[in-house]
């Protein structure tokens, strides 16, 4: 099973939270959904429309702690951290995963930083210099031209955020049909 999702997508990130409660085994591949964002993080172009999205993960997902950034950041550095992570520890690049996106979805942190994702990737176990030297990484294109999307190996698509129980259902393959949920 295969989840693309953006580091900078509450969407994505309250799914994540989900399978990661649920213990689910998922490759992960990210994909830059907004290469538009600006480095250094700044207000969204948007504000009214991202404080829409936020209320709605809300109000799906309220088990995943979530509070609205004042400034959405730009996720092309630390998706290339995260993708050369996976390529030398997949296990600390997992850990590094949620630190990214707790970094940014509770506390409001600019994963734009060069900084930041240093101090996220020491957290994690992982040599603050692959912030540095991340390499040429080539990101993920979804299947379905959102995020999040999760496909299973047979594969059917989850696209978005749905509750836990269709969450559950389609992990386990009851699911025949493409699911959609919010995003």
């Amino acid at each position: 099973m295969v989840l693309f999702a953006d580091f900078n997508c509450p969407y994505s990130y309250a799914l994540h939270e989900r399978l990661r409660a649920m213990g689910a085994a998922v490759e992960w591949q990210g994909v830059e959904h907004a290469p538009e964002l600006p480095v250094p993080a700044a207000p969204p172009p948007d504000r009214a429309r991202f404080e829409r999205e936020v209320a709605e993960v809300r109000a799906l997902a309220g088990e995943v702690p979530l509070h609205m950034p004042a400034r959405l950041p730009s996720s092309h550095l630390a998706l290339a951290v995260a993708a050369r992570a996976a390529d030398l520890d997949p296990d600390g690049a997992a850990d590094l995963r949620s630190r990214v996106f707790r970094a940014l979805w509770v506390e409001g942190r600019d994963i734009s930083d060069p900084a930041v994702l240093r101090d996220l990737a020491g957290a994690a176990g992982l040599s603050p210099a692959l912030v540095d030297e991340p390499g040429r990484i080539e990101l993920a294109r979804s299947p379905t031209g959102g995020v999040p999307a999760l496909v299973r190996d047979d594969g059917r698509i989850l696209k978005g955020l749905v509750g836990p129980t269709q969450l559950r259902d389609f992990l386990a393959g009851v699911t025949e049909g493409d699911v959609e949920g919010a995003w």
